[in-house]
Protein backbone atom coordinates (compact mmCIF):
# COMPACT_ATOMS: atom_id res chain seq x y z
CA UNK A 1 0.00 0.00 0.00
CA UNK A 2 2.84 2.40 0.81
CA UNK A 3 4.42 1.76 -2.58
CA UNK A 4 1.20 2.69 -4.38
CA UNK A 5 0.84 5.81 -2.25
CA UNK A 6 4.42 6.75 -3.07
CA UNK A 7 3.77 6.31 -6.81
CA UNK A 8 0.69 8.54 -6.50
CA UNK A 9 2.74 11.15 -4.62
CA UNK A 10 5.43 11.12 -7.32
CA UNK A 11 2.92 11.49 -10.17
CA UNK A 12 0.97 14.24 -8.40
CA UNK A 13 4.20 16.05 -7.51
CA UNK A 14 5.42 15.91 -11.09
CA UNK A 15 2.05 17.17 -12.35
CA UNK A 16 2.15 20.02 -9.81
CA UNK A 17 5.58 20.94 -11.11
CA UNK A 18 4.46 20.84 -14.74
CA UNK A 19 1.44 22.98 -13.94
CA UNK A 20 3.74 25.43 -12.15
CA UNK A 21 6.02 25.60 -15.19
CA UNK A 22 3.21 26.36 -17.63
CA UNK A 23 1.49 28.77 -15.21
CA UNK A 24 4.74 30.64 -14.58
CA UNK A 25 5.45 30.80 -18.29
CA UNK A 26 2.04 32.37 -18.84
CA UNK A 27 2.03 34.71 -15.82
CA UNK A 28 5.63 35.93 -15.96
CA UNK A 29 6.38 35.94 -19.68
CA UNK A 30 2.88 36.04 -21.17
CA UNK A 31 3.70 33.04 -23.35
CA UNK A 32 2.46 29.51 -23.82
CA UNK A 33 4.37 26.37 -24.74
CA UNK A 34 3.21 24.82 -27.97
CA UNK A 35 4.11 21.69 -29.89
CA UNK A 36 7.69 20.55 -29.48
CA UNK A 37 8.37 23.05 -26.67
CA UNK A 38 5.56 21.56 -24.59
CA UNK A 39 6.78 18.05 -25.36
CA UNK A 40 10.34 18.95 -24.36
CA UNK A 41 9.21 20.43 -21.05
CA UNK A 42 7.09 17.38 -20.27
CA UNK A 43 9.82 14.96 -21.30
CA UNK A 44 12.78 16.59 -19.53
CA UNK A 45 10.86 17.37 -16.34
CA UNK A 46 9.69 13.74 -16.29
CA UNK A 47 13.22 12.39 -16.85
CA UNK A 48 14.67 14.66 -14.16
CA UNK A 49 11.87 13.63 -11.79
CA UNK A 50 12.54 9.93 -12.44
CA UNK A 51 16.06 10.48 -11.14
CA UNK A 52 15.17 12.99 -8.44
CA UNK A 53 12.44 11.06 -6.63
CA UNK A 54 14.44 7.92 -5.73
CA UNK A 55 17.90 9.51 -5.61
CA UNK A 56 17.29 12.91 -4.02
CA UNK A 57 13.86 13.47 -2.53
CA UNK A 58 13.13 10.11 -0.91
CA UNK A 59 16.54 9.63 0.78
CA UNK A 60 16.50 13.27 1.89
CA UNK A 61 13.06 12.88 3.48
CA UNK A 62 14.09 9.69 5.29
CA UNK A 63 17.23 11.42 6.54
CA UNK A 64 15.23 14.42 7.73
CA UNK A 65 12.75 12.18 9.52
CA UNK A 66 15.66 10.44 11.23
CA UNK A 67 17.30 13.73 12.22
CA UNK A 68 14.03 15.08 13.61
CA UNK A 69 13.13 11.76 15.27
CA UNK A 70 9.76 11.86 13.59
CA UNK A 71 7.64 14.30 11.69
CA UNK A 72 7.69 17.40 13.88
CA UNK A 73 7.75 20.08 12.64
CA UNK A 74 5.67 19.02 9.66
CA UNK A 75 6.60 22.13 7.69
CA UNK A 76 10.24 21.01 7.58
CA UNK A 77 9.52 18.29 5.02
CA UNK A 78 8.03 20.39 2.21
CA UNK A 79 10.47 23.21 3.00
CA UNK A 80 13.58 21.03 2.80
CA UNK A 81 12.35 19.18 -0.28
CA UNK A 82 11.70 22.53 -1.98
CA UNK A 83 15.22 23.73 -1.23
CA UNK A 84 16.90 21.02 -3.32
CA UNK A 85 15.27 22.32 -6.52
CA UNK A 86 18.67 23.18 -7.95
CA UNK A 87 19.71 19.52 -8.33
CA UNK A 88 17.11 18.34 -10.86
CA UNK A 89 17.31 21.67 -12.67
CA UNK A 90 21.08 21.29 -12.90
CA UNK A 91 20.60 17.81 -14.36
CA UNK A 92 18.41 19.18 -17.15
CA UNK A 93 20.79 22.05 -17.86
CA UNK A 94 23.83 19.76 -17.75
CA UNK A 95 22.37 17.65 -20.54
CA UNK A 96 22.23 20.70 -22.80
CA UNK A 97 25.37 22.55 -21.67
CA UNK A 98 28.50 22.43 -23.74
CA UNK A 99 30.77 23.39 -20.84
CA UNK A 100 30.77 23.74 -17.07
CA UNK A 101 31.00 27.50 -17.49
CA UNK A 102 27.94 27.39 -19.73
CA UNK A 103 26.12 25.35 -17.09
CA UNK A 104 26.71 27.96 -14.40
CA UNK A 105 25.60 30.80 -16.66
CA UNK A 106 22.50 28.91 -17.74
CA UNK A 107 21.40 28.36 -14.11
CA UNK A 108 20.22 31.98 -14.11
CA UNK A 109 18.58 32.03 -17.53
CA UNK A 110 14.83 32.61 -17.88
CA UNK A 111 14.37 28.99 -18.97
CA UNK A 112 16.20 27.75 -15.89
CA UNK A 113 14.07 29.94 -13.65
CA UNK A 114 10.98 28.18 -14.96
CA UNK A 115 12.53 24.82 -14.07
CA UNK A 116 13.51 26.21 -10.66
CA UNK A 117 9.85 27.04 -10.04
CA UNK A 118 8.89 23.61 -11.34
CA UNK A 119 11.11 21.73 -8.92
CA UNK A 120 10.27 23.98 -6.00
CA UNK A 121 6.65 22.93 -6.54
CA UNK A 122 7.67 19.29 -7.07
CA UNK A 123 9.67 19.31 -3.83
CA UNK A 124 6.96 21.04 -1.85
CA UNK A 125 4.29 18.58 -2.96
CA UNK A 126 6.61 15.62 -2.48
CA UNK A 127 7.37 16.75 1.07
CA UNK A 128 3.67 16.88 1.89
CA UNK A 129 3.10 13.55 0.16
CA UNK A 130 5.96 11.95 2.08
CA UNK A 131 4.23 12.86 5.32
CA UNK A 132 0.99 11.37 3.97
CA UNK A 133 2.77 8.15 2.96
CA UNK A 134 4.98 7.48 5.94
CA UNK A 135 3.58 9.27 8.99
CA UNK A 136 1.60 6.28 10.23
CA UNK A 137 3.86 3.55 8.86
CA UNK A 138 6.64 1.73 10.62
CA UNK A 139 9.02 2.25 7.71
Amino acid sequence: MIFIRLIVVCVVSWLAGVMTYFSSLRLIYGETAEGSDRTAVLFWSFVASLFAFPLIYLPLMFLLRRLLNGFKPLAAFPAVASLVFILPTSFILFVFSLSIDGLFHSLFSPEAMLFHYTFIAVGFSFGIGFIWCFRDSGI
